[in-house]
C-alpha cells in the first residue's frame, strides 16, 4: 500500500520502536520536514502528553527548535486533544499524498521555441541554487540556508535529477525527481510567478511521468492539501492516495518549563 513512508526523507538520525519513527537532520534542524516524529497509532490526550515528553528528549539531544508530529496517514484527532493542541499553540498542517498513472497529454499544446528544458549540470548548479533561494527565504534566513545545503547535496545523488526550464538562458522553472525502488517523487516544483498558467508545470510534470514510466514506476508527490498546487496537479489527472496531519509548534522558554527542559 502506498502510504507517506514511500517519500523521500532528508535526514542525519533515524530511529523506531513499536509507537513512532523518528527524522532527524541536524544540518537543517529549521526544516520541518526533515525534523518530526511520525506516529504509528492515534494518540489520545494522554498518550499524547506522554509523547511530547518523549519529543523533547530528542529536541534536548538535536537542539531542535520546535515540536513537530506527524499523525498517522487519514487519521484526525478527538475533540479533547484538538483543544488541548489549539490551547497549546500547536499550528496544524494538512499534506496529501497523490499519485499519477495514467496521464493523457492534451493536443495542440506546445511550449515557445526560445524554452529548453534541461537536466542540471555542474555549470548551471549555480543558477539553480539562486532561483531557489527566492523562494526558501519567505521561510527565514536560517531554512534558506540550510535549503541551499539540501540542494546541494541532492546535486551529488545518482538517485536525484535536478531538472529546469530556460528562458534565453534565465531559469523560469525548476523541480527536482527522487527515485525510489517503486517510485519516483516529484520534489519542489515551482514555477515563476510570470510564467505561470503557461504550461510550464504540465511541461516538468510530463517530463517526469516519462521517466517514471520508461522505469516502470508510478509518479508520486506530496503537496499542501487544499491549496492552488493541489488543485494543479488534479487537473493533470493526480489521485489522492491519503492525507497526513502534522501538528507543530516552536520550543520557546513557556514550553521548555512544563518539562523542566534546561538548555
Amino acid at each position: 500500500m502506498l502510504d507517506f513512508n514511500a517519500t523521500y526523507h532528508w535526514i542525519s538520525h533515524y530511529e523506531d520502536n513499536d509507537l513512532y519513527q523518528v527524522f532527524v537532520n541536524q544540518a537543517a534542524r529549521h526544516v520541518p520536514l526533515s525534523n518530526f516524529m511520525a506516529l504509528d497509532f492515534n494518540p489520545g490526550l494522554d498518550e499524547w502528553l506522554i509523547l511530547e515528553e518523549q519529543y523533547m528528549d530528542y529536541a534536548s539531544d538535536f537542539d531542535l527548535p520546535e515540536i513537530n508530529i506527524h499523525l498517522p496517514m487519514n487519521q484526525g484527532v478527538d475533540d479533547a486533544l484538538y483543544a488541548y493542541l489549539s490551547e497549546a499553540g500547536y499550528q496544524l498542517a494538512i499534506t496529501e499524498l497523490v499519485s499519477l498513472s495514467n496521464y493523457q497529454a492534451p493536443r495542440g499544446k506546445s511550449q515557445p521555441n526560445q524554452l529548453e528544458l534541461e537536466e542540471i549540470t555542474a555549470a548551471s548548479l549555480p543558477a539553480f541554487l539562486a532561483f531557489q533561494v527566492h523562494y526558501d527565504r519567505d521561510y527565514g534566513l536560517t531554512y534558506q540556508e540550510e535549503m541551499q545545503g539540501y540542494y546541494q547535496e541532492a546535486f551529488l545523488k545518482t538517485n536525484i535529477d535536478q531538472v529546469a526550464v530556460f528562458d534565453s538562458g534565465q531559469i523560469i522553472a525548476a523541480m527536482q525527481v527522487i527515485a525510489s525502488r517503486d517510485y519516483l517523487e516529484i520534489d519542489h516544483l515551482t514555477v515563476r510567478e510570470d510564467w505561470q498558467k503557461q504550461e510550464i508545470g504540465r511541461w516538468l510534470v510530463e517530463w517526469a511521468y516519462s521517466q517514471a514510466k520508461q522505469a516502470e514506476k508510478t509518479l508520486i508527490l506530496v503537496c499542501d492539501a487544499d491549496s492552488q498546487a493541489r488543485k494543479f496537479y488534479d487537473h493533470l489527472g493526480f489521485v489522492g492516495q491519503g492525507f497526513e496531519l502534522a501538528f507543530s509548534r516552536p520550543i520557546d522558554s513557556d514550553f521548555k518549563k512544563q518539562f523542566y527542559y534546561q538548555d
